[in-house]
């Protein structure tokens, strides 16, 4: 096995989390009077939750975003997220992981708390650490400076680490910090924008994903 260290990015590429996102989006924004400007669907989910709004409301003050982001939290953060799955063999891709000896990281633009409930309810030992979009106080990581830090942290190499994910800023993410960029196409994200950002390794189904992982060199 080429490559011994395992990022994942959550929404679209460990689990589908749009029932409970969209949700909880479509109830933020109408507490804020907040009116989309287009459908709000699972193709939004995936950059953090205020340029989801700015883009939903391009019109809207920036108090206004700041109130339904404020709103979305405290719908998001409390709910239950029963209607958010792990996609069909993530969960069995993880533990041969972790049993083939690799390190299975996560890097989400979620905050901590509805990552770490997730994790808990999904993944418990089955993720060795996890980088959030707040991991550190006072500051709001982008993707590549979460797969950095996981990398610092624990001493690993770039060039030893994989980083997989359905959105455009995880392939970035990957290339800054001289990862492996594998997209995937089960999730959120399009193949044609993830080859435009510079990948050019993809899974196509979720229950390939060990196998693709496993056979990269």
């Amino acid at each position: 096995m080429r490559y011994r260290n395992w990022i994942f990015d959550l929404d679209g590429t460990l689990v589908d989390s749009a029932p409970d996102v969209i949700d909880a989006l479509q109830r933020a924004m109408e507490a804020s009077n907040l009116v989309p400007a287009a459908i709000v669907t699972s193709d939004c989910i995936g950059p953090p939750i205020k340029e989801i709004i700015k883009t939903l409301a391009p019109e809207a003050s920036v108090a206004a975003i700041a109130k339904a982001v404020s709103f979305f939290r405290d719908f998001y953060d409390e709910a239950p997220m029963s209607r958010t799955l792990a996609y069909p063999g993530v969960i069995d891709a993880l533990e041969k992981a972790r049993a083939s000896g690799c390190n299975v990281f996560i890097a989400t633009n979620k905050p901590q708390k509805p990552t770490f409930r997730i994790i808990d309810h999904l993944f418990r030992g089955k993720i060795d650490k996890t980088a959030c979009i707040d991991t550190l106080p006072g500051t709001k990581l982008s993707k590549a400076e979460m797969i950095s830090w996981l990398l610092l942290e624990n001493s690993l190499s770039g060039t030893d680490t994989v980083m997989v994910g359905d959105g455009v800023s995880d392939i970035k993410g990957a290339l800054s910090t001289k990862c492996y960029p594998v997209g995937v196409l089960y999730g959120y994200g399009c193949a044609r924008d993830l080859a435009a950002a510079g990948c050019i390794s993809f899974v196509e189904d979720s229950l390939h994903l060990y196998s693709t992982l496993e056979d990269l060199v």
